[in-house]
């Protein structure tokens, strides 16, 4: 390890700006190949713009890219957390929330005064604009030590005076840095190389404001020195501030950490810097609607860089097959800094190009096993539910009212078999059944330390929850009102799920005296993962490998959601489209007879051709049987694809022989198959949806059809 350190300092005033997230990337680039330290601390000094629970969110944000730094701030529970923002730090050089630090900053603005570098300025707001106007004529910049000099004379003396008496000061003064003087110097960007700055053109800066709190300027001049910074990456937009920095650091300590700007990202279309109106410039949402990490990594690398080949990938097939996603980022962020150095840095801006990211993120997601897709997919899904919900989450509030509920499903492992209970207090369905152990609890409230209490409740003691054992599962948000007697109507439901293991016999079915408002009866598991849109049969197995539980074996219905599946795997962009393709094969509904028609045929015809190669179809798939069953066994194995590909082949194939052979025109039939087996106009090809479908299945998406034909 080199003695190489290099920081990054967002401030918690908002999300994680696209931009920020690359200038971070490029810090963490920096820092592997000096084989150095990149630390992350958090620049709260602006209190009017604080906005504390966005820190975690930063955090979250960089965590989930596998931008965590080695030091600093984290999200790993080390020591006590910040007693604010509740999030931890770790290293040798803290405190790294510079609100914790406000008395350092005082210190060395003291230590300012006393070497003639610092004074009070007690120009008011109204004098202030006044020279301004005198400036845009004038062209010439403030004076502000002279301006106090002459218009304040009275408080001469004061303009030196120290910390503790300026902050006490009832004129609210803020103190200002010396920077303007007869001298030029020279400073160096290691990205845009050398510059002059003339000081007599500067104007002094406040750099303590009246509230005790520093200004950027001095906080970061503190912090990178004391921190023994060695390398500044920030945002071209600092580069005018360049000669204030190296000043001040000249001044005070004679030594200078190396500087990098980085050029604009510019927005799609126009030459200015990339904002909201250019499009989506907050990171989470990108990673909400489903772009993968890894993609946003690879992107966010070629915003203003290239390493000069026609390399663009930096991860193979085998890393996401053999690796977790955060040993894929790490080598990922690896793989590119072994390419990455500022000789290959552009000077010049780079421009945001969505369909460029989209590509980067369809590419990966081929690349991505189809268990985890289906487990990527599903806890996208659940978070994508959360957001929407939360969007609206105020409206609810001001309207409604709101309240919470915590969910837990009794699990008896060993038989694969789920409790279910029902309270007419607060209902839920999933797969048509209604069950809920766990009540209403407010908001904010811990859901661990009423779950106990709320399940013995619910249950007439029946039942006894040892919270440290039960195991939480996900955790999502439903629209649907409940009127409680009594209390009123509540809506924005957050729904905390749990898994509890506990024996059939530890806990046989009952039913209490009043039947009309409680029950309890076991049902299978599988039951409950096929037919509930966020548990899913992925996040249950995933569930079940991270806790070293034994998973229930996969059924036919299960085998065949992982087939329809792979239909989306190879054809979305983002993960928010997933079940785009699937769709057709699990939530099939038949189209009109006018949508079968192909082009210039008549109804009639299409529906005659349809079933010509209905007869054909039927007549090839005892041919296909036992290759449909090896096919429906190897959904998670590694041959999937393969054979899945061979299946595809087989239908490809004999079709297009029958078809040729018996000289037919391949649009006239196909299109009327495929929109009767899929249900859409647009969908996979009739191929892909017959290596899916079993026979009965297809059979009975087809033969309603023979209705129309005859009446035809």
């Amino acid at each position: 390890m080199s003695d190489f350190r290099t920081r990054q300092a967002p401030s918690p005033t908002g999300y994680l700006h696209l931009g920020t997230a690359r200038t971070v990337l490029f810090t963490k680039l920096m820092s592997k190949i000096h084989s150095g330290i990149y630390y992350l601390r958090l620049e709260d000094t602006d209190r009017n713009r604080l906005q504390p629970e966005t820190a975690n969110v930063l955090l979250g944000a960089l965590t989930q890219l596998g931008l965590s730094p080695d030091e600093g701030l984290t999200l790993e529970k080390i020591g006590q957390p910040d007693s604010f923002y509740g999030i931890y730090q770790k290293g040798d050089f803290g405190p790294y929330i510079q609100s914790e630090r406000v008395k350092i900053y005082q210190e060395h603005a003291q230590k300012l005064i006393d070497l003639g570098l610092a004074y009070w300025n007690y120009i008011t707001p109204g004098e202030k604009e006044e020279l301004v106007q005198i400036k845009s004529v004038t062209r010439k910049p403030i004076n502000y030590l002279k301006e106090n000099l002459e218009r304040h004379s009275e408080n001469k003396e004061k303009l030196t005076q120290s910390v503790e008496n300026g902050l006490k000061d009832e004129q609210k003064p803020a103190l200002f840095y010396k920077l303007q003087r007869d001298e030029k110097i020279k400073s160096s960007d290691e990205l845009l190389g050398e510059s002059t700055f003339d000081l007599s053109l500067e104007e002094d800066f406040a750099i303590l404001k009246s509230d005790g709190f520093p200004t950027y300027h001095l906080a970061h001049l503190i912090d990178d020195h004391l921190m023994e910074t060695s390398l500044v990456i920030r945002s071209q937009e600092w580069l005018p501030s360049l000669p204030k920095h190296a000043t001040m650091f000249r001044d005070y300590w004679q030594e200078i950490p190396a500087y990098l700007h980085l050029p604009f990202i510019l927005g799609e279309t126009g030459n200015k810097k990339m904002s909201k109106r250019d499009g989506n410039v907050n990171m989470a949402d990108y990673l909400d609607n489903g772009f993968l990490p890894e993609a946003v990594i690879n992107y966010l690398a070629f915003l203003g860089w290239n390493p000069g080949t026609e390399k663009e990938l930096y991860l193979e097939k085998e890393d996401f097959l053999n690796l977790t996603q955060n040993q894929r980022l790490e080598k990922l962020i690896s793989n590119l800094a072994a390419d990455f150095s500022l000789e290959t840095l552009s000077k010049s801006p780079a421009r945001f190009n969505l369909q460029k990211l989209e590509w980067f993120n369809k590419e990966y997601l081929k690349m991505v096993s189809l268990e985890e897709f289906a487990k990527l997919a599903f806890e996208n899904k659940i978070k994508k539910s959360q957001i929407e919900i939360k969007n609206e989450e105020l409206e609810l509030k001001n309207n409604l009212g709101y309240r919470v509920g915590d969910y837990a499903f009794l699990v008896d492992l060993s038989k694969q078999k789920i409790a279910a209970t029902k309270s007419l207090r607060h209902e839920r369905t999933f797969g048509g059944q209604h069950y809920l152990i766990g009540g209403g609890r407010k908001a904010g409230e811990n859901p661990m330390e009423n779950l106990s209490r709320e399940v013995d409740e619910e249950t007439y003691s029946k039942i006894k929850i040892d919270p440290e054992k039960a195991k939480f599962i996900t955790k999502f948000r439903t629209h649907k009102e409940y009127e409680y007697p009594g209390e009123g109507l509540y809506a924005g439901r957050e729904l905390n799920v749990y898994f509890y293991n506990i024996k059939m016999e530890d806990l046989p079915a009952f039913e209490l005296e009043d039947v009309d408002k409680y029950w309890m009866e076991w049902f299978d598991i599988s039951d409950f993962l096929e037919n509930n849109d966020y548990l899913g049969y992925p996040i249950w197995r995933n569930f079940c490998l991270e806790n070293e539980l034994d998973c229930l074996e996969q059924s036919k219905q299960i085998q065949k959601q992982y087939l329809a599946w792979s239909l989306d795997k190879n054809r979305v962009t983002v993960l928010s489209e997933f079940g785009l393709d699937s769709d057709c094969i699990l939530n099939y509904t038949k189209p009109s007879v006018e949508i079968i028609k192909w082009k210039k045929d008549t109804v009639e015809a299409s529906l005659a051709n349809l079933k010509e190669i209905f007869a054909v179809v039927e007549g090839l798939y005892p041919k296909f049987e036992i290759q449909q069953k090896e096919l429906y066994n190897s959904v998670l194995l590694p041959d999937f694809e393969d054979k899945f590909q061979l299946s595809v082949n087989f239908w490809e194939t004999e079709l297009k022989k029958w078809l040729t052979e018996n000289q037919k025109q391949v649009g006239n039939y196909l299109w009327p198959l495929r929109v009767a087996l899929s249900g859409k106009e647009k969908s996979p090809s009739p191929f892909e949806l017959l290596a899916i479908l079993k026979l009965e299945e297809f059979r009975s998406r087809i033969e309603p059809y023979s209705v129309e034909i005859m009446e035809n």
